[in-house]
């Protein structure tokens, strides 16, 4: 009696774990075939597939898709550098891959650069630079830094520990986790509206189809005017350093650009009594550069009048909302620093000695944007003071 009551249990026992064993299959088949984080295919999908929102899943994203494309030309920033497109146009050939992080610190973008010339060695590199990554050395999204997510070079026995280790993480995460589950369930049912449009060369932005260019300057406006005004004067350059003395060591050619605002943008800074050390961190960037070899160059779009004074309802606009770059304009950009230039004003080369002519056309061109749209500077006074 007793040995067919513990053959009973041994038998339940049994079919639990069979039945716990298939569940974890069928969960590990689903989330693998519709990999909602893009961990295991080549990137997301084409703009017109069926993809789940990516955006805060970027970080897991992207140092998995550089692994699968071994990219030779790489373009990191923040979401400022996000439209920038290494495979349009006539640069198609080039295996370009877009590594640009939302509110990417300086730090994360020289991981990730030395995550991707460690997997494959990169030929040049393009860096969009703004303000908010120079904060200090833990602002903005340097908590979010995964370390063990990136390869580098001259890794010791321990780096590749915590590199394994992370990456057994992330594949449980991706595969097991309920996170996984009601991610892939809402990729495969579309369930909600992706704010993002991703492409499969890294790219990314907003889906400006979901609001009005109106209401995303506003936003904008508000949220340059309370950061500029809260930023204290100190910029940390010490991340920049590490990242440009890398590049030199490793010979990679790299060209910075210093994401441009719009006119009414230029404004806003001056609005918040910020105008002097906008252009004095510029200016910092460029004597930094300038120390280096040729290799290393810095460029400036501040004085292009197409894009600065580019008005906010604008047919087929540069601009997003007067910080982002539409795909268009990115593509000419980008094409224009590979030296296939069709801008009627490409990026500026900048140097120490040409720096207070171009900050003097930067502010002309500012001005000129509020003596041609009072309605806009209205509405500007408008947008700052309902914060």
């Amino acid at each position: 009696m007793k040995a067919t009551a513990k053959s009973s249990v041994f038998g339940y026992a049994l079919t639990a774990l069979g039945v716990l064993v298939g569940v974890a299959v069928c969960v590990v088949f689903f989330t693998f075939r519709v990999d909602p984080y893009r961990l295991y295919t080549n990137g997301p999908p084409g703009i017109n597939q069926r993809v789940g929102d990516l955006f805060y899943h970027l970080r897991l994203h992207k140092p998995y898709a550089i692994e699968r494309i071994q990219p030779k030309v790489l373009v990191a920033g923040s979401s400022r550098s996000a439209s920038l497109a290494p495979r349009d146009g006539d640069l198609t050939g080039l295996n370009g891959y877009n590594a640009s992080l939302p509110g990417a610190s300086m730090r994360e973008v020289r991981r990730i650069i030395e995550h991707a010339h460690a997997v494959s060695r990169l030929d040049r590199l393009v860096i969009g630079l703004d303000y908010y990554m120079f904060d200090s050395p833990t602002a903005g999204s340097e908590e979010l830094l995964v370390e063990g997510r990136f390869l580098f070079s001259d890794m010791d026995l321990l780096d590749k520990l915590a590199h394994r280790f992370q990456r057994i993480e992330d594949y449980w995460v991706s595969l097991f986790s309920v996170d996984a589950v009601i991610d892939s369930l809402r990729t495969k049912t579309q369930t909600r509206d992706n704010r993002q449009v991703y492409r499969e060369d890294g790219t990314w932005s907003i889906n400006g189809d979901l609001v009005s260019p109106a209401w995303l300057y506003a936003e904008l406006s508000r949220q340059i005017y309370t950061q500029m005004s809260g930023s204290d004067d100190v910029r940390d350059y010490s991340e920049l350093r590490l990242l440009l003395d890398f590049v030199q060591k490793q010979n990679i050619r790299t060209q910075l650009l210093i994401t441009p605002l719009n006119g009414l943008h230029l404004e806003v800074v001056v609005r918040a009594n910020a105008w002097k050390k906008y252009i004095d961190w510029q200016r910092q960037l460029v004597e930094i550069v300038a120390t280096y070899d040729s290799n290393i160059s810095i460029y400036g779009l501040e004085i292009n009048d197409e894009l600065v004074l580019e008005k906010i309802d604008t047919p087929s606009p540069s601009f997003k909302d007067g910080v982002h770059l539409t795909r268009r304009s990115s593509a000419q950009v980008f094409e224009c620093l590979m030296g296939e230039c069709l801008m009627g004003s490409a990026p500026v080369l900048l140097l120490p000695e040409n720096m207070n002519s171009y900050f003097g056309k930067m502010a002309i061109l500012r001005n000129r944007y509020l003596e041609e749209n009072p309605l806009y500077e209205k509405k500007l006074t408008r947008w700052i003071s309902n914060q």
